[in-house]
């Protein structure tokens, strides 16, 4: 596959049109584990950079404590590549335990992608950063809605369940189960 910034981006377009299709474009492309993590690696640096750059335009006050997490780009850039490679691992693990059957560098392979999605619409934030401010805010809820749109439908095509709707339920769940045992693990440091 030539992937040219032309055939990236008709890519994205085609998934955001079709997810599920688009989601068998990625997985038809049979990237091992490896190949998918290094463009796991390679899409959190450009987030990273992004995000760089929205400070740049407009930057935290320095009394935000988010001002902390972001203030080093490395740590911020493998900080991201292990809340993707886990929440990939997430997307395999618990869809195997219900009985999908996608594999672990196909997750890897779709999040990724969906991180690339969301970056073209971090572009698209930065430019309305600096054309008409408050609309980039409405762009930063627009991602999170894509971003749980394409998850959901990601997962429902890599591990070939039927219902979008357990699906969704199934995510929800195990996003609120991490974040509990996130807490408790932080609250009995």
């Amino acid at each position: 596959m030539n992937l040219t910034p032309e055939v990236l981006l008709s890519a994205a377009r085609y998934t955001l049109q079709n997810p599920r299709a688009g989601a068998r474009v990625i997985l038809s492309l049979g990237l091992s584990t490896g190949q998918a993590l290094l463009a796991l690696v390679l899409i959190a640096v450009i987030s990273t950079l992004l995000t760089a750059a929205s400070f740049l335009i407009a930057p935290l006050p320095p009394e935000a404590e988010v001002q902390m997490l972001f203030a080093n780009p490395l740590e911020l850039a493998l900080m991201q590549t292990v809340v993707l490679a886990f929440g990939a691992g997430l997307v395999h693990l618990v869809g195997g335990k219900f009985g999908g059957r996608g594999t672990l560098a196909g997750a890897v392979s779709l999040i990724a992608w969906i991180e690339f999605i969301l970056s073209l619409m971090q572009v698209v934030q930065i430019a309305a950063l600096l054309i008409f401010p408050p609309f980039a805010e409405v762009i930063g809820i627009m991602g999170l809605a894509v971003f749980l749109w394409l998850l959901t439908q990601f997962v429902t095509e890599l591990h070939g369940f039927s219902s979008v709707w357990k699906v969704f339920g199934g995510i929800l769940a195990t996003v609120f189960t991490v974040s509990f045992g996130v807490a408790v693990l932080l609250v009995s440091l």
